[in-house]
């Protein structure tokens, strides 16, 4: 499975009412190099949208964001699809140009949706790969100084900054 025919399945997922029943449904279908191939893809894409610029929308949209929440964000926000992954990972501010918020929270989607449809199938460990990506997050900052946060994500920060924190 290559990234265009995952993202193919994440589209048909994403039209469905149940996009979680739907994706499951569709991977319990799979043979193992498929569900592999495709836990290994939203591995990648998970990975790659680790970055603290991200964090801070997840922040600003959530009005906070753990670390248990971030990952759960960025679960969800491949299942937003292709065109707002890519969007966001280009430009984080971005997401503010998404009428989408309330689908972020619709239904909690495991980062190890595949592996654990995996490990019920076949009743053995996922075969996990040893990976060597190197993480990049970028520049740190404080997601509740409003100065910051205008000058880093500003339309995020204009639609979703709390008066309160001021």
């Amino acid at each position: 499975m290559n990234v265009e025919e995952f993202w193919e399945v994440i589209e048909e997922a994403r039209c469905k009412n149940d996009p979680k029943g739907f994706l499951t449904a569709k991977l319990m279908k799979f043979n193992k190099a498929e569900i592999v191939a495709f836990q290994n893809t939203f591995s990648w894409l998970h990975f790659c949208v680790e970055k603290w610029d991200i964090w801070g929308a997840a922040y600003l949209v959530y009005g906070g964001c753990s670390d248990d929440s971030f990952a759960d964000f960025r679960s969800n926000l491949i299942m937003l699809g292709e065109t707002v992954y890519a969007a966001v990972l280009k430009n984080a501010d971005s997401f503010a140009e998404f009428s989408i918020y309330s689908d972020l929270r619709k239904e909690y989607i495991s980062e190890y949706i595949a592996a654990d449809i995996y490990e019920e199938k076949y009743q053995e460990d996922f075969p996990f790969e040893e990976t060597n990506w190197q993480e990049n997050m970028g520049d740190n900052w404080d997601f509740d100084n409003y100065d910051e946060c205008l000058q880093r994500l500003p339309k995020l920060t204009k639609k979703h900054w709390k008066l309160e924190r001021l």
